[in-house]
């Protein structure tokens, strides 16, 4: 698995597996206030699913030979990351998605175009 990657995927298992604590200490701690729980529970299932999401993506990208689709997984990772986190942009993430758009512009897309699209069923005329 790349090093970027795996970075990842150990950020997101660390968090995963404090999760149950975090519920469970959110639901004593507002236990009746049913809005309050509501919306605390809401926020941890946002963080817990953008988690899934991260290792999701880093999982199967680490599978695949394409150095575009691991800066792909690299880059959404870092900003799923940040959301949970709050940190804001580094350098490294700048040149990471600069790199990234270098890659799709020069062209980076083509192993993915061999496919061919669905026809509208619906066209707007």
């Amino acid at each position: 698995m790349p090093e970027q990657l795996k970075a990842h995927v150990e950020f997101a298992c660390d968090e995963l597996q404090r999760s149950p604590l975090l519920i469970s200490g959110a639901m004593r701690k507002h236990q009746l206030k049913l809005a309050d729980r509501q919306c605390r529970i809401s926020e941890l299932s946002s963080r817990i699913q953008k988690l899934m999401i991260v290792l999701a993506t880093c999982m199967h990208a680490a599978k695949q030979e394409s150095e575009l689709i691991v800066r792909s997984a690299d880059v959404l990772s870092q900003d799923l990351i940040r959301e949970i986190t709050g940190q804001h942009p580094t350098d490294r993430y700048f040149r990471d998605v600069t790199r990234l758009g270098e890659m799709i512009a020069d062209g980076g897309v083509k192993e993915f175009t061999d496919e061919v699209p669905d026809q509208i069923l619906m066209a707007y005329e």
